[in-house]
């Protein structure tokens, strides 16, 4: 679930504006190359803009792990939305890592349309940025749902920690959806039920006091994106900290469950 060893801190050297400033210039930079592909209708072109492990979860449909899948998906949307474009409004990371929001226009069959969306970004072999994961969901932030659901995301973080303080993975994984996915800088992504829980199972003791700071959430239906920071004590004597960020949503009962999370830049 966490990546709290082990990352690399190369990056802590720099000048953390100057760093700040250069990836989302970055990142800017390759979000326009992938509104020029997709407006030139070349499915091959916005293919190469994603990682060879690429995971996408799109509202009310399940996530697609496979890269052929994906592809043949893109394929259609290439043409169905020609016009889609990313706007980007937030961008943050460290080393191979960073997390992009922002909205996506469209027009589709007619209507014109806007999405939100989060990229995580990940440096391939010849340190090009490609998009290892997406999520898409909504149009537009709520924030009276964003107020109202807070205390119920704060609720269910806290149901996190008091798990986790009991040393009960169960517990852990039972406030995530079943298909969730877990992406840990510098590790391979968890797209596996079974190995994520294996993965708490060792996590809930070698990392104990593990406490949230939520620092934003916003809400549009019925998904949630909330990032903030963790903190931890190691069962060493040490502690650390750790960026986060989840992507909720509403199960059919009404629960918020978290689909997707992502850790970077361990301190």
């Amino acid at each position: 679930m966490k990546k709290l060893t082990c990352v690399a801190v190369a990056f802590l050297t720099l000048s953390t504006f100057a760093y700040a400033d250069t990836v989302t210039d970055q990142i800017k930079a390759r979000a326009a190359e992938f509104n020029a592909a997709y407006a030139g209708g070349d499915a091959d072109a916005v293919m190469e803009m994603y990682h060879d492990e690429i995971i996408s979860i799109v509202e009310g449909s399940e996530p697609v792990r496979d890269r052929d899948e994906f592809a043949d998906g893109l394929a259609s949307e290439v043409v169905d939305y020609p016009d889609l474009t990313l706007k980007t409004s937030e961008v943050s990371g460290s080393g191979n890592y960073a997390y992009e929001i922002g909205v996506g226009t469209y027009t589709y069959q007619g209507e014109e349309g806007v999405d939100d969306y989060l990229n995580v970004w990940k440096k391939d072999s010849d340190g090009v940025w490609k998009i290892q994961a997406e999520a898409w969901w909504g149009g537009g932030e709520d924030p009276a749902l964003s107020k109202q659901a807070r205390p119920e995301i704060d609720a269910r973080l806290a149901e996190i920690e008091a798990a986790w303080a009991e040393e009960d993975h169960e517990g852990v994984v039972a406030v995530y959806d079943k298909n969730s996915i877990a992406i840990l800088e510098g590790q391979e992504p968890i797209v596996d039920r079974e190995a994520f829980s294996d993965v708490l199972a060792h996590e809930v003791v070698d990392y104990p006091n593990f406490t949230f700071k939520s620092e934003s959430l916003k809400v549009t239906d019925n998904w949630g994106f909330e990032r903030g920071k963790a903190s931890y004590e190691t069962s060493s004597g040490g502690s650390g900290s750790s960026s986060y960020l989840n992507v909720w949503k509403k199960d059919s009962a009404g629960i918020w469950v978290v689909v997707m999370e992502f850790y970077w830049g361990a301190e």
